[in-house]
């Protein structure tokens, strides 16, 4: 089955009273969030509820319906196959163009630098059991999907054993690495924010984070010695230890 056709041609029905790229960006918003509220519930950021109720009010009861049947269709395309599903239906799209001028990167681009990239995965899983993955610039998650397949033709886990840190400015392109992210059951943290200034205008970890203790392992993994790491109670903490990226791989 086509999933990029049956959701182009779902979605090109929906609200046609609305430009498209609103549309989409409404799309996102709506399952990112959703998955988000689950997950956090009441601590979740009043600004991102807000956020999420507007998205929701935008639309009829059967044109939420219908965005119930696209949010199916991507978690069935995941399911299919492995690949930057959102990122090649928003250029099949022609968003990129009209939306922000956005150009995400091809997969066999992605795949070919995430070889090079983690061409010394073995070592750094064989010396603490997992590698951390910083994406300062990710847009739709396009270098962490292809990432996350290297590593299982390696013979590795990826839902195990890596970790990844993405990052960008623009809300739609994070929060469809969000999405992505959280139907791979990649661990990591998504945060909204622009890399160059450091800013944080909102930090989202996935499920797949929250439910593997990661706070507590990427603590472990700054320990010299096991028997230091095995006195670690496996207790979540308030904050992630700050990691030195210098010697941890990156995508530029």
């Amino acid at each position: 089955m086509d999933f990029e056709q049956k959701f182009t041609a779902l979605f090109k029905s929906i609200a046609p009273h609305y430009r498209r790229s609103e549309v989409f960006y409404d799309f996102i918003t709506i399952l990112g969030l959703e998955f988000y509220l689950v997950l956090y519930g009441e601590s979740a950021d009043e600004t991102l509820k807000q956020r999420y109720q507007t998205a929701v009010g935008h639309y009829t009861d059967d044109e939420k319906q219908k965005l119930v049947e696209l949010s199916v269709i991507v978690v069935e395309a995941l399911e299919n196959k492995t690949y930057d599903f959102l990122g090649s239906v928003f250029m099949g799209l022609e968003l990129g163009d009209r939306y922000k001028a956005q150009h995400f990167t091809p997969s066999y681009v992605a795949q070919a630098m995430a070889t090079m990239t983690l061409s010394n995965c073995h070592e750094l899983i064989q010396r603490r059991g997992f590698i951390r993955l910083q994406e300062p610039t990710c847009g739709s998650g396009v270098m962490i999907i292809e990432a996350y397949n290297y590593l299982r033709q390696e013979s590795f886990n990826p839902q195990q054993q890596m970790w990844v840190q993405a990052r960008d400015l623009d809300f739609t392109a994070a929060m469809m690495c969000y999405i992505q992210m959280t139907l791979l059951h990649i661990p990591g943290e998504v945060i909204i924010g622009d890399t160059l200034k450091n800013e944080v205008h909102h930090h989202l970890y996935t499920t797949a984070h929250l439910w593997g203790n990661w706070d507590n392992k990427l603590a472990c993994a700054d320990l010299e010695t096991e028997p230091e790491i095995q006195q670690i109670e496996s207790e979540p903490v308030e904050e992630l230890p700050e990691i030195d990226w210098e010697s941890e791989p990156m995508f530029y």
